[in-house]
């Protein structure tokens, strides 16, 4: 009978190098703009998938979302994500000054659908993360997220994954409606 043994590393940093973007989960901007009496919080996730691309769905994707952030409700922080094989915040601005919008239609123009698969749960987990750094950061005003979502919905989850439906988690998880345009 042979013994294994199992290694377990621990690692122990500073917390200045904990800070920076390499170590950094996103956190929302943390001070709502003077002016701002209350905020609304919405996310836009763009499906960055190659199959968005088929019939030019990314660039009028693309194109929409510029119009709705370019007419979104001042104070409001917007938050742009993407997914694919993976899902991260893109960029967040509060849409106190036209800098705040210039800013996000310019990442959103940044935004390629050059993902080879499109994992729609990865898009769940990050609605789960922003909701908990949101609530963190402001308390009740962030309860009320409002997600678009932008994609073509053809799930191809993971190697022994199963098929997910992002709209109908975001329904239930959300207490919402699920509205598919």
């Amino acid at each position: 009978m042979r013994n294994v043994g199992m290694l377990i590393a621990s690692f122990w940093l500073p917390a200045a190098l904990l800070a920076g973007p390499a170590g950094e989960v996103w956190r929302p901007p943390q001070t709502v703009p003077s002016g701002c009496g209350s905020m609304k919080v919405e996310v836009v996730l763009v499906d960055v998938s190659k199959s968005l691309r088929r019939g030019g769905r990314f660039e009028q994707a693309r194109k929409d979302i510029e119009g709705y952030l370019t007419a979104a409700a001042p104070c409001t922080l917007m938050v742009v994500g993407r997914f694919g094989l993976t899902a991260d915040v893109h960029e967040a601005q509060f849409l106190a000054t036209s800098d705040g919008r210039t800013r996000l239609v310019a990442a959103v123009r940044r935004l390629r659908a050059d993902h080879t698969a499109t994992n729609l749960d990865e898009a769940a987990k990050l609605v789960e993360l922003l909701s908990y750094q949101l609530r963190a950061a402001y308390g009740p005003p962030a309860n009320r997220l409002v997600v678009r979502v932008y994609s073509d919905y053809e799930s191809s989850p993971s190697i022994g994954k199963p098929a997910f439906s992002l709209g109908e988690y975001l329904a239930r998880r959300m207490d919402a409606r699920y509205v598919r345009v």
